[in-house]
């Protein structure tokens, strides 16, 4: 159920717009707020709003799978992918915890975010690597990869 209520009372001065149960394909854009002259309709006064409806992004995927073996010495291609979200939120990768500039080659597709890192499978143990898109500073969707190095 989706409602937009007005407090309408002239006398006071208050002209309010309450939206309920907000959408972002019907609500997420610009509002305005106009005063008009009586009689003629000229505008007087004309405020303008932006109402960002924020919305949740897919979990994101990382490609090619959660869990990956790779031969010593060649090179892996990961990549993280998440659609949607409102406003659009950061994707980092992280490597056993740690954000490093060198691991984040972002890119923004039609589709959505996306992160590309490529990795040389020079570790001689299982390595973890995360991918997390924020959401504003509250929520976090994180998914993890790990790499199984393979002896030649």
């Amino acid at each position: 159920m989706w409602m937009k209520l007005l407090n309408f009372h002239p006398e006071k001065g208050i002209y309010d717009l309450l939206i309920s149960n907000a959408s972002y394909d019907r609500d997420n854009g610009k509002f305005e707020c106009k005063v008009k002259a009586g009689g003629s309709g000229a505008n007087l006064h004309v405020q303008k709003y932006t109402l960002t409806v924020l919305t949740a992004p897919q979990e994101p995927a990382i490609a090619p799978g959660s869990q990956v073996t790779v031969t010593e010495g060649k090179r892996q291609e990961l990549t993280c992918s998440s659609v949607g979200g409102s406003p659009d939120p950061q994707v980092k990768w992280y490597r056993e915890g740690r954000a490093g500039e060198r691991f984040n080659r972002s890119g923004i597709t039609a589709e959505g975010s996306e992160l590309l890192y490529r990795v040389a499978a020079l570790y001689s143990h299982p390595v973890s690597f995360y991918a997390k898109r924020e959401i504003s500073q509250i929520q976090v969707i994180t998914s993890r990869s790990t790499f199984y190095p393979q002896q030649l």
